[in-house]
């Protein structure tokens, strides 16, 4: 449903918290858009493109590289398909992850960390070349 005052509507991939929200957070601390924005979560990147695509928004946010998987092919994939859409602001942010453990358990000890369902991070004997163990 759409909002009845004139507030610009920013679709980001969703759901609340994540990365791309924040990157829309720092748009507009950075006042990319002239006014108060409503925000708009979306299931996928691709579902973010298609709100702006129909018309349901006026602009989106979505992430084009992560700190975890290097590009994104979902964003990539639903920019090449469809109207053309213009990219007109990028951001960077930082982002750091903590492995938190079990009192008693050694960091040498970790064979795996499961950050998504769909992506691991191995250690151990020749695994996971981009992984680095901090050093004592």
């Amino acid at each position: 449903m759409r909002n009845l005052e004139a507030v610009p509507r920013i679709a980001y991939f969703g759901p609340t918290g994540t990365f791309t929200e924040m990157a829309l957070a720092r748009f507009e601390d950075l006042g990319v858009f002239a006014e108060a924005v409503e925000r708009v979560a979306a299931a996928s990147p691709p579902a973010t493109l298609q709100l702006l695509r129909d018309g349901e928004v006026d602009a989106a946010v979505v992430p084009i590289e992560s700190s975890v998987e290097g590009s994104v092919p979902p964003t990539m994939d639903a920019l090449s398909m469809g109207p053309r859409l213009q990219i007109v602001a990028e951001t960077e942010l930082d982002i750091a992850f903590t492995v938190v453990v079990r009192s008693g358990m050694a960091f040498d000890k970790i064979e795996t960390i499961g950050a998504y369902r769909w992506r691991r991070l191995r250690f151990g004997s020749g695994s996971a070349t981009r992984c680095r163990t901090p050093r004592s």
